[in-house]
């Protein structure tokens, strides 16, 4: 068999069409891809905050009466003083006490007895705590809290029920992950971690919290 010197191949402008049309492609797979990642830690964060809207509660925040004070276990401390108590064990406060119906005390107390916010207090401590939760009213399309915005309160649904919303990263809109129902509370990520509200919370109707 004769040898000799192989022709070089040449590229046609319908190869190189292609060619360029999949390097296109791939960059926006690559592209998409990036963006899917952004959302699976969105989504992780929405998790979060769903699993803290398993019930409700109503505002929690500290308030005092004027002719009691104790000393408690930091543990105790309303949500709005939470962040800034920094050392001491022990911490000097003026108990808080606001009337509340019946039916409002029994859920906020099952919500003080099941949430991690209030987790390690002892029985005479919850109950400080359920005296101190008082009634708000909001009306339909009100925000009771803001994504992005500090979180000084802690919330339980007496009556009506809320939207979950999400700003999406990329400018995808806003999601929706759902309601929040009587009975449900929300507010404790931004209180236990220190962070900014993860999720809108918007009045679908009338509520008191």
């Amino acid at each position: 068999m004769g040898g000799g010197a192989s022709k070089p191949k040449t590229t046609s402008p319908e190869d190189e069409a292609k060619a360029a049309e999949m390097a296109q492609q791939n960059e926006e797979q690559r592209a998409l891809i990036g963006k899917l990642q952004q959302e699976i830690e969105t989504l992780k964060t929405v998790e979060n905050v769903a699993a803290s809207v398993a019930r409700p509660s109503l505002v929690k925040q500290p308030v005092q009466d004027d002719s009691k004070k104790q000393n408690v276990r930091r543990g105790e401390v309303s949500a709005e003083a939470w962040n800034k108590i920094e050392t001491a064990d022990e911490v000097e406060y003026e108990k808080k006490m606001f009337p509340k119906e019946d039916n409002a005390r029994g859920i906020i107390t099952s919500i003080v007895d099941t949430n991690i916010l209030f987790k390690g207090l002892r029985a005479d401590e919850k109950e400080h705590c359920v005296d101190a939760f008082y009634k708000v009213s909001i009306e339909t399309n009100e925000e009771a809290i803001t994504q992005g915005d500090d979180g000084d309160k802690f919330f339980v649904v007496e009556k009506g029920s809320l939207d979950i919303l999400m700003s999406m990263s990329g400018g995808m809109g806003i999601a929706n992950y759902g309601q929040i129902q009587p009975g449900a509370s929300f507010g404790e990520l931004s209180l236990m971690y220190n962070t900014p509200r993860a999720a809108t919370i918007k009045a679908k109707e009338a509520c008191i919290l």
